[in-house]
């Protein structure tokens, strides 16, 4: 069994994409970020400092930027994996942002200041958007945004389980994706 494979039928809702959290058991069986491979990581399991890779995650398969939908073949551990074997982490275990076009079908857009009209709008062009709002054990915390209401954003949150942008504050950056490739490719 390889990095991130399961047996078939013990992930359960594993694979729902909009069920995959931080705290989940099976991402934090060893370390993610062990200090032998990232000697200036202060945090090093998946609980720790991964809602900025598991959103990511989460935003690639819901936009489409990775179609694979088999929880064997894509999921946070794979994709870490897939990170790591393209130099897609500094030392400190953040991830290299500009590595991600060298790995993954996609183009970063922007990063720009939360707007909600600016928002609804990229989702329904199609952009994967991930939030950035102010962390409690880190300094930011990273969310998906899944559909703008009336009242609020609706998002799936990969460590504190919220489901409304309005159970975070301060807002402060929305990180706009895009698929570089319309067809599938294979990760």
């Amino acid at each position: 069994m390889t990095s991130g494979e399961i047996k078939s039928g013990a992930y359960g809702s594993h694979q729902d994409y909009r069920t995959w959290r931080t705290y989940d058991e099976y991402y934090n069986r060893e370390e993610m970020w062990p200090a032998t491979e990232y000697p200036d990581a202060d945090l090093h399991y998946m609980s720790e400092a991964g809602c900025y890779v598991v959103s990511l995650c989460i935003m690639m398969r819901m936009s489409g930027i990775v179609a694979e939908s088999d929880f064997q073949k894509f999921n946070p551990l794979i994709f870490c994996e897939k990170l790591k074997s393209g130099n897609g982490f500094f030392n400190d275990g953040s991830v290299n942002v500009e590595k991600l076009p060298e790995i993954f079908p996609l183009r970063i857009v922007d990063s720009i200041p939360y707007n909600r009209d600016d928002l609804a709008s990229s989702l329904s062009e199609g952009y994967a958007c991930q939030i950035i709002v102010k962390g409690r054990n880190a300094p930011q915390h990273y969310v998906v945004p899944v559909k703008v209401t009336e009242s609020d954003v609706e998002i799936i949150d990969p460590s504190w389980d919220k489901t409304r942008l309005s159970e975070l504050e301060p807002i402060w950056i929305v990180r706009y994706l895009k698929n570089e490739e319309i067809t599938n490719r294979n990760l």
